[in-house]
C-alpha cells in the first residue's frame, strides 16, 4: 500500500497546475502512523514541492485519512461535510482540500 502511495504522490509534480494557484500553500499529509505515510507537499505559482516526512512545523493544510480516500481525492473526489464530521478525513482547512484537488485533478 505505502509504494503504491508514494508512486500516485510522486506523480503529482506531472499532474501539477500551477495557473490555478497564487500563492504557497503547504500541505502536510498523514495516511497512517508509520513515516512511510507521511508526506509535506508545497505548491505555488513557481513550484510543486514533494518530500516523504514532515518538513514544517506549521502547515497550512493538515489532513489525516487513509491512503485509498486520498487517492480517490486526487482522481476529483470532493469530501462533503459528513464525511468530515465522520471522521473519514481530519483537516483543519477544508477550502485548502478544495485547492489541491484543483492544482492537481484534471
Amino acid at each position: 500500500m505505502a509504494d503504491d502511495v508514494a508512486a500516485v504522490i510522486q506523480g503529482l509534480k506531472k499532474k501539477f497546475k500551477k495557473s490555478k494557484i497564487d500563492k504557497n500553500i503547504t500541505y502536510y499529509v498523514t495516511l497512517g502512523e508509520t513515516e512511510d505515510l507521511k508526506w509535506t507537499i508545497t505548491v505555488g505559482p513557481a513550484k510543486c514541492d514533494v518530500k516523504k516526512g514532515k518538513h514544517t512545523e506549521s502547515a497550512d493544510c493538515v489532513l489525516k485519512t487513509s491512503p485509498d480516500l486520498f487517492v480517490k481525492l486526487l482522481d476529483g473526489w470532493e469530501p462533503g461535510i459528513l464525511d468530515i464530521a465522520r471522521g473519514k478525513l481530519k483537516t483543519n482547512a477544508p477550502d485548502l482540500l478544495r485547492k489541491l484537488r484543483e492544482v492537481f485533478c484534471a
